[in-house]
């Protein structure tokens, strides 16, 4: 089923006028960058029924068929420092979880750094994409359907009732606005405590890459500047991958 604006445009006043949408393009991060680049207006949202290439963290694909997603690029232009921008990631994926649990009733979860989860499934993905003065903050959320396997789950399927894409993009750009702003001052630190609290690898074993090189700890919880903590064998502690560094942390199943 197609996005349907005008119903959008009722629902969320504010957002539509800001709204570009596509039945189909390429990928709406690339979409987003080039609107970017010519100038567009911070909150400047790329939205698209169907990606033929959309992609996720480290190069991987994001698949959803035509209409069964929220498929949609923020554009952002922040006031605060540059070397906070790697907070972005973390805002993100806080906005959505927490927007699923307080609106929708939905209890997500966060794995760090940035996917949403659902019952240990994965519901979104999240890809930040940076230049000189904008950065494009990428959504990928399964809401009628998601990818075959058991990893996945769509907000549809855990209700057990329909969803309606447009009240939840209204709820979830909405809440992603308010993260973003927050991530680049003193709310940092309370977006950590709401992080921790939604954090799904607190004490997990996970496994994860550092400079080409395979780890595997115990995951202790999320440091004061957005790093995972791990205890490593032998009592060794890993305080790696501040978010810019873009580490992947996997569950390891037993």
């Amino acid at each position: 089923m197609m996005f349907d604006t005008g119903s959008f445009g009722y629902i969320a006043p504010d957002w539509v006028g800001r709204l570009h949408y596509h039945h189909e393009v390429g990928s709406t991060n690339d979409e987003a960058l080039s609107l970017a680049c010519a100038g567009a207006d911070h909150g400047t949202v790329v939205l698209a029924d169907h990606q033929l290439s959309g992609r996720g963290r480290r190069g991987a694909e994001w698949l959803s068929k035509p209409g069964d997603g929220l498929l949609f690029s923020l554009i952002v232009r922040p006031d605060y420092p540059r070397e906070f921008w790697c907070r972005l990631a973390l805002a993100t994926g806080l906005a959505i979880a927490t927007c699923l649990r307080d609106e929708w009733q939905v209890k997500a979860e966060l794995k760090w750094p940035n996917d949403v989860l659902i019952d240990e499934r994965k519901c979104c993905g999240v890809l930040v994409e940076a230049r000189e003065d904008f950065a494009v903050i990428g959504v990928g959320l399964n809401v009628a359907y998601s990818p075959s396997g058991e990893d996945y789950t769509s907000v549809w399927e855990e209700l057990g009732k329909p969803v309606s894409r447009e009240e939840l993009l209204a709820d979830v750009l909405s809440a992603i606005s308010a993260e973003t702003l927050l991530c680049g001052g003193s709310g940092f630190a309370d977006q950590l405590r709401r992080l921790r609290e939604v954090s799904v690898l607190n004490g997990r074993t996970i496994s994860f890459q550092s400079n080409g090189k395979a780890y595997q700890g115990v995951f202790k919880g999320i440091g004061e500047s957005g790093e995972m903590l791990v205890l490593m064998d032998e009592g060794a502690a890993f305080g790696g991958g501040k978010v810019r560094s873009f580490l992947q942390a996997e569950m390891v199943r037993f």
